[in-house]
């Protein structure tokens, strides 16, 4: 009797120690439990709804194309006319305190029209997600929810990956999907969901600096690893990424993306590998993140930019404020930090402050003989603080023309320095 009960509690360890890695009907596969006229849900799955009453229940186009593939059904969240924030939970004992997990889920959002596959897209109106709460709770609100990224897009089936470290033998699985603009057939989908035990490399710190032809995109990681950048125009797939990569190993990691469309929205993942990282190569993947491109014609600097005429359009980096919106109504101004040329800004709906290092798109324009910025976008990419005025004889204040499009002052002497700190 000793041996059996001995052996019979082996079992029961073993089992719990594998449990957290068996999330269970990850393809939202029959049978669908019936809960009332409003809510079927897959089995072993629990529905919550955030706002309003969306329906709950079975869907086989699971086989739009993009999607993971395998089972003919998956889970539908369906509204008509109301917006919604609801989805679906599953709670999965037996995990390892303080062992990392990473769940995966392909997640579709249709707005709007029905079950058509056809542009126009409607991105931005429909918010997915999935997330893992590592203390085994329910509650889709709570701050103890490690979410994913909200990813915006529509009509395409996309993966979302996230990783927590479980804080309780008990750790819950969400996804959650957010209609923020009442319409006509809005329905969200889930399939294909995974929970294996993870020891990814972790990536944090992820920034991103665009300029109108490229990006300089940087992020952190927690042990030396490689770079790897996929980046796509906004409409794309991911499927048509095109990947920049540096093989060093790093924890410091910097990729520029080169060959970008101005004004153009793109999305781009990064990833991280590192071997020799306890079993082998660790994976680090950051959720789907997207960024526009300035717009403008690159120039070196304020001068080249002021050799063209007014229309044209332009882009600078590392331009300083040197008079920021508090300190005028209708305007701000920006010069090189050699302090050799400078520019009005129209404010627009622009708030600048003074010693900001900035990145700047804008038009040319020419206002009571002096150039300017109309239009202008604005990326700030530091505080290194106030410029220095430059200090002049007052008859040299003004200076002479530029060139044809740049003029000076009447009997102006000297350079050009309208726009400029003096």
């Amino acid at each position: 009797m000793r041996v059996v009960l001995r052996c019979f509690i082996v079992v029961l360890l073993l089992s719990g120690a594998v449990s957290a890695q068996t999330l269970l009907n990850g393809h939202f596969a029959s049978p669908y439990n019936y809960i009332d006229s409003n809510t079927t849900v897959a089995d072993k799955w629990n529905p919550f709804r955030v706002s309003q009453n969306p329906q709950f229940k079975r869907s086989d186009f699971e086989q739009m194309p993009g999607g993971p593939g395998g089972e003919v059904s998956c889970q539908q969240i369906w509204s008509d006319w109301t917006t919604y924030d609801a989805g679906v939970y599953q709670r999965i004992t037996g995990a390892t305190v303080g062992q990392k997990y990473r769940l995966t889920g392909w997640c579709l959002s249709i707005w709007g029209h029905g079950l058509s596959q056809n542009p126009p897209y409607q991105d931005g109106m429909i918010f997915q997600k999935i997330g893992i709460d590592p203390y085994g709770g329910t509650d889709p609100n709570s701050a103890n929810i490690v979410w994913s990224w909200n990813d915006p897009l529509d009509r395409r089936w996309r993966e979302l990956v996230v990783d927590c470290t479980a804080q309780s033998s008990t750790i819950t699985v969400f996804a959650r999907g957010n209609n923020t603009t009442a319409q006509t057939n809005c329905m969200t989908f889930y399939d294909a969901f995974a929970l294996s035990v993870s020891d990814p490399v972790i990536i944090s710190n992820v920034s991103v600096r665009p300029g109108a032809t490229d990006a300089v995109i940087t992020w952190t990681t927690d042990v030396p690893s490689d770079s790897r950048v996929d980046l796509w125009q906004y409409r794309g797939q991911v499927g048509s990424a095109t990947t920049y990569t540096n093989s060093s190993l790093v924890t410091q990691h910097s990729i520029t993306a080169t060959g970008l469309s101005p004004n153009t929205q793109y999305y781009f993942r990064i990833r991280s590998h590192a071997t020799g990282k306890h079993d082998g190569v660790s994976c680090g993947t950051s959720s789907i993140n997207p960024f526009k491109t300035m717009f403008g014609v690159p120039f070196a600097n304020l001068a080249q930019a002021k050799n063209n005429p007014d229309g044209t359009q332009v882009f600078l980096r590392n331009l300083i404020v040197s008079a920021g919106t508090s300190q005028f109504t209708n305007a701000f101004f920006v010069q090189e930090q050699d302090r050799s040329n400078g520019i009005k800004v129209d404010k627009g709906l622009l708030t600048v402050t003074y010693g900001k290092l900035i990145d700047i798109s804008g038009t040319l324009a020419t206002s009571n003989g002096e150039r300017k910025l109309t239009g202008a976008s604005v990326f700030t990419v530091s505080t290194p603080g106030p410029p220095k005025p430059l200090a002049m004889a007052c008859s040299a204040v003004g200076g002479c023309a530029l060139n044809q499009y740049t003029p000076g002052v009447t009997n102006g002497v000297g350079p050009n320095n309208i726009g400029l700190l003096v």
